[in-house]
């Protein structure tokens, strides 16, 4: 996920010319999708399933890292393409692509077992606040 947000970014300066709007992203990426998940992991120290797991997965459980990683890149992803291409077809498809790919990491992190759902509701839901506080605070980021 990294790398998508670099290229990403790295598109966002090519094509709008707007260098804050690349830092927009890969601030509200690194420091949701990243510092928020560790501290909130910390916090609930929640341990993982007790099943056999289909891979091997460290670390605390809750909030699931991935589902709230996912929801801050990729719904940042689809709102900056909405930002710049407004109402076209890229944006639909922007926003449609985001969803199924947030669903499906989600619903993937359980079916391999390193998660209750809790977790991936919880992720979904810290990263959508998250990233609503990010686009509320757009407006003062992009002049």
């Amino acid at each position: 996920m990294a790398i998508l947000v670099l290229l990403f970014s790295f598109f966002l300066i090519w094509k709008s010319k707007k260098t804050n709007l690349a830092i927009w992203y890969i601030l509200q990426s690194i420091l949701g999708a990243g510092a928020l998940n560790v501290l909130v992991k910390l916090i609930f120290q929640r341990e993982r399933p007790a099943i056999e797991h289909l891979i091997m997965q460290g670390g605390f459980s809750f909030p699931s890292g991935h589902a709230m990683g996912s929801m801050i890149c990729y719904g940042g992803f689809a709102f900056l393409i909405f930002h710049l291409y407004k109402k076209s077809t890229l944006s639909f498809i922007a926003l449609i692509a985001a969803v199924l790919l947030i669903l499906l990491i989600g619903l993937s992190r359980i079916y391999v077992g390193v998660h209750f759902p809790s977790d991936i509701i919880g992720g979904y839901l810290l990263g959508a606040s998250w990233l609503a506080l990010l686009i509320a605070l757009f407006s003062k980021f992009i002049k």
